[in-house]
């Protein structure tokens, strides 16, 4: 709820006011992220599989996942591994209510902003269901789509795309059972999207289950294509 956010805001403005920020990974005083822990992250680099954006060995097409299983979005792209301060980072606004840290992990996804094949008309943050979000207070993704489209100057839009399921956690489930626990939980506004190139952004990708869930409602709605891009995804 916006009341819930700006209570927040003003909460992490006055205790940033009076304390000294701490990095969420290496707890040094200074800044939220710091630039230590940022630079000890693991960037995704080329050769990446052209459609999950998987680090292949060699240059060699689509990944073996991607042969097998293919995802109905055209590109999956992630700024780094998942693991250490990428994952710290990530538990700290996804679970801590740090969300001071989407602006320094935003700016880490602009510098790394992919050129895509196609025209982005505008991008969506993966929604949380209506009931999380009066949880959190807050949605993760909201947050790093902000900040990004501000550093690219892109389109917001969070109105296009909703949870209609109160979905479980993904944490412990299987390839199959992530892609069973998401399907069908997400519906759209078909004039808002009908013939635009959309662009998913969560913080953290890791069968693509949920960006494939996502994906799958705005094609059937009419989008001409959509991409996805995370700040990290798990390796192996």
């Amino acid at each position: 709820m916006p009341w819930r956010r700006r209570a927040r805001q003003f909460l992490d403005k006055a205790v940033n006011f009076f304390l000294p920020s701490v990095c969420v990974s290496c707890g040094r005083v200074g800044d939220v992220f710091c630039e230590s822990c940022q630079k000890s992250l693991t960037w995704f680099l080329d050769p990446l599989c052209p459609t999950c954006g998987r680090p292949l060995s060699h240059t060699a097409g689509r990944c073996a996942s991607c042969r097998l299983d293919a995802l109905p979005l055209q590109e999956i792209r992630a700024v780094c591994a998942f693991g250490g301060a990428a994952r710290d980072a990530i538990h700290a606004l996804k679970f801590e209510g740090m969300f001071a840290v989407a602006e320094p992990m935003a700016l880490l996804m602009s510098e790394r902003f992919p050129t895509w094949s196609q025209p982005c008309d505008f991008i969506i943050p993966i929604p949380l269901h209506p009931e999380r979000l009066r949880e959190r207070g807050y949605n993760q993704a909201g947050l790093l789509v902000r900040h990004l489209c501000q550093r690219i100057a892109a389109n917001y839009d969070e109105e296009s795309l909703w949870r209609t399921r109160h979905t479980r956690p993904q944490v412990g489930l299987d390839r199959v059972q992530r892609r069973q626990n998401v399907q069908g939980a997400f519906a759209v506004d078909r004039q808002r999207v009908a013939g635009q190139h959309v662009l998913l952004v969560d913080d953290v990708c890791t069968s693509g289950a949920t960006l494939a869930a996502a994906a799958e409602a705005l094609l059937e709605h009419g989008a001409a294509s959509v991409r996805g891009f995370c700040f990290a995804r798990p390796v192996g």
